[in-house]
């Protein structure tokens, strides 16, 4: 008997058929969106995307939005190789924190939705143990 669980942010809906075997169940794998909003963050952006990329969870696609950076973290942004899974957003005016989770949200195609801020003050390495609530039909949200 196959159990699955549907994990719904928005209107994605979970169509692959991959399936990790957890706790003697098959719970469906979770595309994870990560969302990194920014502002004036040159010092640390490249660090955590390189982190970010560094976290094992597949799929997961990685979305940067820059509320209109002014330190030189955009020309960071443009100059740097996107990697398969990246997108990054720029919007052209500052329109603070929660307008760039909005753009972000609504860009992501993930089953499941996490915030990684761009200041290095969360260890993206703990994001698998953060949604494994999540994977595995204990919680739905975190």
């Amino acid at each position: 008997m196959r159990h699955t669980r549907q994990h719904h942010l928005g209107s994605n809906a979970m169509n692959s058929t991959q399936s990790i075997v957890h706790m003697s169940q098959l719970v469906p794998i979770s595309k994870l969106s990560i969302l990194i909003p920014c502002f004036n963050e040159h010092n640390t952006i490249e660090e955590i995307l390189t982190r970010v990329d560094a976290c094992a969870h597949q799929p997961k696609e990685i979305i940067v939005i820059d509320d209109c950076s002014t330190d030189g973290t955009r020309d960071i942004l443009r100059k740097r190789p996107l990697r398969n899974s990246e997108r990054i957003i720029f919007h052209e005016k500052n329109q603070g924190k929660g307008a760039a989770l909005r753009t972000g949200i609504a860009a992501a195609t993930g089953d499941i939705i996490i915030i990684q801020d761009s200041d290095l003050e969360y260890d993206p390495s703990e994001i698998p143990r953060v949604i494994e609530p999540i994977i595995t039909g204990r919680a739905d949200v975190v």
